[in-house]
């Protein structure tokens, strides 16, 4: 049940979704596993794939270059030296504004200076789409 909650940032409607994809993808009576959750959760990517790419084709290269590395590091420090190396990034103050823009963009949300994708199937999307 962690590895739901994790997956979804503990949004309740979205533990949902995720549930009844892993219903989906499960036969009754069966035990539940990470493999499960895993499908359920790939399931939920895929329907989301063309709007995901949607949102992609409008944004600019250092702006999609911030949202991959938040996939990957995460958002609580976006100008840590972690985040910067694994984005490549020299400049502290555009990452900030980059971060800023996809908020107002309504892509990711800020919660006292941790990023979070507003919808927790993008980041896991970014993760296996985008290089």
């Amino acid at each position: 049940s962690d590895l739901i909650f994790d997956s979804v940032a503990n949004v309740p409607g979205d533990v949902q979704h995720l549930c009844e994809a892993v219903w989906d993808v499960t036969s009754e009576g069966q035990t539940i596993e990470v493999k499960d959750v895993q499908n359920g959760l790939s399931r939920i990517i895929s329907q989301y794939s063309e709007h995901f790419q949607t949102i992609l084709t409008g944004l600019t290269e250092f702006q999609l270059r911030c949202l991959n590395t938040l996939a990957h590091v995460g958002g609580e420090h976006i100008n840590s030296n972690a985040f910067m190396q694994h984005g490549g990034f020299t400049n502290a103050s555009s990452i900030t504004s980059a971060i800023q823009r996809l908020s107002k963009l309504g892509i990711l949300t800020d919660s006292g200076h941790d990023y979070r994708f507003v919808n927790p199937f993008f980041a896991p999307w970014i993760r296996q789409h985008v290089l």
